[in-house]
């Protein structure tokens, strides 16, 4: 009778191993997902920042625009820096889950702020011609 209760408690602490959810004491989450322009040409090397309470995080994207940021579960506001020919992107409430991956693709819009427009003039003024047809009429 010794031996079988035995076995019972050695098991059920077995079982408790085994089926245990893998998220439990976990207290950290995952962004990640890729920096995009409209037609979904990477960004690459382009900054982002997730702030909340318990403080401010930042990652880099690598070369194909893909990020991902080891974040403590929680509510952040995330934004991407500034990147020349782009309007930044700024989502809050976004939502880490202890255990999980949060997906957050930013597509940028591009602008024309702070673009520089050179005029090169090739051809001579239009008033030559013009004073040309005119003694033609004379």
């Amino acid at each position: 009778m010794q031996i079988v209760v035995a076995r019972k408690r050695a098991v059920i602490p077995l079982l408790v191993l085994l089926f245990a959810d893998p998220s439990i004491g976990q207290t950290t989450g995952h962004l990640k997902g890729k920096i995009t322009d409209n037609a979904g040409g990477a960004i690459e090397k382009s900054h982002f920042i997730a702030v909340n309470a318990s403080g401010r995080f930042e990652g880099t994207a690598d070369d194909s625009g893909a990020y991902v940021l080891e974040l403590p579960a929680g509510s952040y506001d995330v934004s991407t820096t500034p990147v020349a020919g782009f309007l930044p992107l700024f989502r809050s409430r976004i939502q880490i889950k202890s255990g999980e991956e949060t997906i957050l693709n930013a597509r940028l819009k591009v602008t024309l702020g702070g673009a520089i427009c050179v005029l090169d003039i090739t051809s001579e003024p239009r008033t030559k011609g013009v004073a040309e047809r005119k003694k033609r009429k004379d």
